[in-house]
């Protein structure tokens, strides 16, 4: 058995569909079978959901009645209400059935479609092409030994089906099926644009999102398995650079971005895609104006003030999307004032990427990010672009830290893995600025207070060969003596539960999360410890996630 909670992108409105086969056995285990199904579906519809079962019974409803508890619990067989014509319906759904057989009189129909009452079934029927499995490679429609069963539906406003009520007695739902997670959906689009191209039938997927950086997505579709015309239509669906790639669970898009690699395997027949977010397309904008004929950057600039370093980002994406050919579907935030300058020079031909990266890194520093999510009218999806603001500079979420708890030996976390890299330490930093030999400019920021403390001299370099402002350049140091040189960074490796409270798709890279350790813990100090989450990552269809925490200053 099966079951997932799909949603109607344009409306939102959400079902749940099983897909089941029923016991060979004996009678009594299909009526007990049938429970099960109803029990899944009512423990998910919550009132609101409509539901629906595609059903294999093993045995015919109107002799054996194997699903009569679900006719009783209100989820009518579509047969019943079907105004198509029956194929060939001497054969049953299951090909090969014999009516004559001692038991099987007048017996029809193994297979069924179910729904709630709520929901209408303007047309049904049964489709009998079938391969029948003598050979290989089938080359008929339908690679099955049982007779399609179909059905059309539409929801019924007037009727939202029975309420979902007490479980009547019957045996307790297994534990492989409570557990059903949603593993998410690859899909591809126009990246210009963000139009949706369409669904890729994968057998295999990752995906990560990571704090100020891109994240990576990589889907492999078994190629060869896919008809002629499917695989002429994904080689279209997937061109490199022009497409994007997009990891979607719920409505929520986890990541998105543009297609650098394809690989093939012949041996396989498989073909595998990787992208990234869209953090990686900006290593291909440079930071230059816009160019007329005859024109060359290097004797032009770019250069704004009176901002604070949030819009300054802003401002940069600007730039690179001003260019011809340059258009990308990105929500821009509102502008904020402030006292900061910056000036780059056309000459540099630094990246666009690079350049954000660096307002990230100075003293208070905004996050930046580009969150891909769903368009208002479901088609396709946009990007917006996030930054942090002169009073909160760290995108988190709004309310309440995340809670994971590794105390509970039954709960969503899996494991803790904490490396502290002492590597990195400094108590004398020097930010390198522009300029050469004794015209070098430089910012330094230093803390005796760890020599006192019997910590060594520890020197650190930053190279910021761009930067030509003094207040700059001591920022950088400053940042860096202070994020390094108080405590090693430590890093934190949780695996947690993607269907557990706080489900993936609900919590992003930088929100602030508390996790409880133990008292007994052998090498990490009991209590709630506060981090941030600095990337997300998994697989498509496992019931864990793996989240690293942004480095975390020990306390001392």
């Amino acid at each position: 058995m099966t079951g997932a909670i799909f949603a109607h992108r344009p409306t939102g409105a959400e079902f749940v569909f099983v897909t089941a086969h029923f016991s060979t056995g004996t009678l009594e285990s299909r009526i007990e079978n049938a429970q099960i199904v109803a029990d899944f579906l009512d423990a998910r519809r919550d009132g609101h959901r409509h539901g629906i079962a595609a059903l294999d019974t093993n045995g015919s409803h109107e002799i054996h009645g194997p699903d009569s508890d679900l006719w009783a619990r209100g989820y009518p067989n579509t047969r019943q209400r079907s105004q198509a014509p029956v194929v060939r319906d001497e054969f049953n759904s299951f090909n090969g059935w014999d009516p004559e057989m001692d038991g099987r009189l007048n017996g029809r129909w193994i297979d069924a479609v179910v729904t709630d009452t709520g929901v209408d079934v303007p047309a049904a029927g049964l489709d009998a092409d079938y391969a029948d499995g003598t050979g290989l490679p089938l080359r008929t429609p339908l690679p099955s030994d049982h007779h399609m069963v179909w059905a059309a539906l539409t929801w019924n406003t007037d009727d939202p089906g029975p309420a979902p009520g007490p479980t009547p007695p019957g045996p307790p739902l297994p534990a492989e099926v409570a557990t059903l997670h949603d593993p998410g959906e690859f899909f591809t689009g126009e990246l210009t644009t963000g139009n949706r191209l369409r669904h890729l039938p994968i057998s295999a997927g990752s995906f990560s999102a990571v704090l100020n950086a891109p994240g990576t997505l990589e889907a492999t579709i078994p190629l060869r398995r896919l008809p002629a015309p499917e695989r002429a239509e994904i080689r279209a669906a997937v061109e490199g650079t022009r497409c994007y790639l997009a990891y979607q669970v719920g409505r929520r898009i986890v990541e998105a971005g543009p297609i650098w690699v394809h690989d093939y395997d012949d041996t396989t027949g498989d073909l595998r895609i990787r992208a990234s977010g869209l953090w990686s397309l900006f290593d291909y904008r440079l930071v230059i104006p816009v160019l007329g004929p005859g024109q060359g950057p290097q004797s032009r600039q770019l250069s704004w003030t009176g901002l604070s370093l949030g819009p300054i980002a802003k401002r940069l994406v600007q730039a690179a999307t001003a260019h011809t050919g340059g258009h990308l579907p990105i929500v821009l935030p509102p502008d904020q004032v402030g006292n900061h300058e910056r000036t780059y020079p056309g000459f540099e031909l630094a990246t666009t990427r690079q350049r954000l990266t660096e307002l990230t890194q100075v003293e208070n520093g905004p996050d930046i990010a580009f969150t891909p999510r769903l368009r208002e009218d479901g088609e396709g999806i946009e990007w917006a672009l996030r930054t942090g603001t002169n009073s909160g500079p760290l995108l988190t979420q709004d309310g309440p830290d995340w809670v994971w708890d590794t105390t509970n030996p039954t709960g969503p976390v899996s494991g803790v893995s904490v490396t502290s890299d002492f590597s990195r330490r400094t108590n004398y930093a020097f930010a390198v600025g522009e300029g050469h030999e004794q015209a070098l400019r430089l910012g330094s920021h230093q803390d005796p207070d760890q020599w006192d403390r019997g910590y060594p001299l520890m020197h650190a370099t930053l190279p910021h060969t761009s930067v030509i402002e003094q207040p700059t350049l001591t920022s950088h140091a400053r940042a860096a003596a202070v994020a390094q040189g108080a405590a090693p960074w430590s890093t934190w490796k949780i695996r947690v539960g993607r269907d557990e409270t706080p489900r993936l798709g609900e919590y992003s890279p930088g929100d602030l999360a508390t996790i409880h350790v133990g008292s007994d813990h052998v090498w990490l100090p009991g209590g709630a410890h506060q981090v941030r989450i600095a990337s997300i990552s998994g697989s498509h269809g496992e019931a864990f996630v793996d989240l690293e925490t942004i480095p975390a200053m020990d306390s001392r």
